[in-house]
């Protein structure tokens, strides 16, 4: 492997095998560091006002941004009518599952709290035991103190 020189300490070095065509710097904390501060400067030229509204003091400049921003995926949408119908099919199926999931949640729920019940039933062997019957199954529940419904030492 052909060493690189480091364009912030001048000095050569092996480069990562993974990433040798764009490596551009050694691996020392500073070269590194620079390196890093340089790949953001860049970044931030590219995208000037990538996070700028949280920035913005004056409110009438900050709404004037979130309009420009709200009127551009307006446009693009009218542009665009297969992204419209896309999201607009990923948006209702993610609400139909999140539904589904609500249901069996729900259902599976309501099972667990009759097996229960009906576990409670089975290990209870008391004098009461019709009174907890209906209880359980009218999914009230035990009303007043458990002592009452188990059966007498």
């Amino acid at each position: 492997m052909r060493q690189k020189k480091c364009i912030f300490c001048h000095q050569q070095y092996y480069p990562d095998p993974h990433v040798r065509s764009r490596q551009e710097s050694c691996e020392k904390p500073e070269c590194r560091k620079k390196m890093k501060q340089e790949s953001q400067r860049r970044w931030r030229e590219k995208n000037p006002d990538y996070w700028r509204i949280d920035r913005i003091e004056d409110e009438s400049t900050r709404k004037a941004l979130r309009k420009r921003r709200a009127a551009y995926m307006r446009e693009y949408r009218k542009k665009h009518p297969e992204y419209v119908q896309k999201d607009n099919e990923r948006r209702r199926k993610a609400h139909q599952e999140k539904k589904q999931l609500h249901c069996r949640n729900k259902n599976e729920r309501f099972v667990k709290v009759i097996e229960v019940q009906q576990l409670l039933l089975d290990l209870l062997p008391c004098r009461n035991k019709d009174v907890i019957c209906s209880h359980l199954l009218s999914n009230k529940g035990f009303h007043g103190s458990v002592s009452e419904h188990l059966p007498v030492p």
